[in-house]
């Protein structure tokens, strides 16, 4: 189902721009390349997209492997985001395996505004990843009171920043998840 959903051609030609950013971004080594190259109608540099790392990781991968790896790198994330749901089901002896089946084959239809290929497709996964940390760090905290896993938050964070801007997103998912922890408190 996932394979059939999401063969597809190239919908959205932001892709295009995401390449050419991220060879700006290796060729001038400056983070802030001049977009006003790229535009035919009067623009300015003042706007600031913060997308560097994705946007080299998407060239990186284009020159490497074409259309093709780029298409792979599409399906490599969503099965990450699909593992670390199948994960957590395992982990927690989730009971009832059809539901935990039916709740991970939901996600992967209703992912598909999530694997567009471009540096959203990186948040999707990074917004799966806080989940999964948080989720797995208060199953630790149950066994051994340990919080070793939330150190990885401060990391996933510093990735997230540099690939694409829903990071914001992330923390406020982060802030309501501490908030709730403190109001579990008392």
């Amino acid at each position: 189902t996932v394979l059939i959903r999401y063969a597809e051609p190239i919908k959205d030609g932001d892709l295009f721009f995401h390449l050419v950013y991220g060879q700006a971004i290796l060729d001038t080594g400056n983070l802030k390349p001049d977009h006003t190259v790229y535009s035919w109608t009067d623009t300015s540099n003042e706007t600031v997209y913060c997308a560097w790392l994705g946007q080299v990781v998407l060239h990186l991968v284009d020159q490497v492997g074409g259309f093709p790896l780029l298409f792979t790198l599409r399906y490599l994330c969503l099965f990450a985001v699909l593992g670390m749901i199948g994960f957590f089901f395992l982990r927690v002896r989730f009971p009832d395996p059809v539901l935990a089946v039916l709740a991970i084959l939901v996600t992967a239809i209703t992912a598909y505004s999530g694997v567009f290929i471009k540096p959203e497709l990186f948040s999707m996964v990074f917004m799966a990843g806080l989940a999964f940390l948080y989720f797995q760090a208060k199953l630790v905290l149950f066994e051994d009171r340990s919080y070793k896993l939330l150190w990885g938050l401060p990391l996933l964070f510093l990735v997230w920043i540099n690939t694409h801007g829903v990071w914001m997103f992330g923390v406020i998912l982060f802030t309501l998840l501490v908030a709730g922890e403190l109001m579990n408190q008392y």
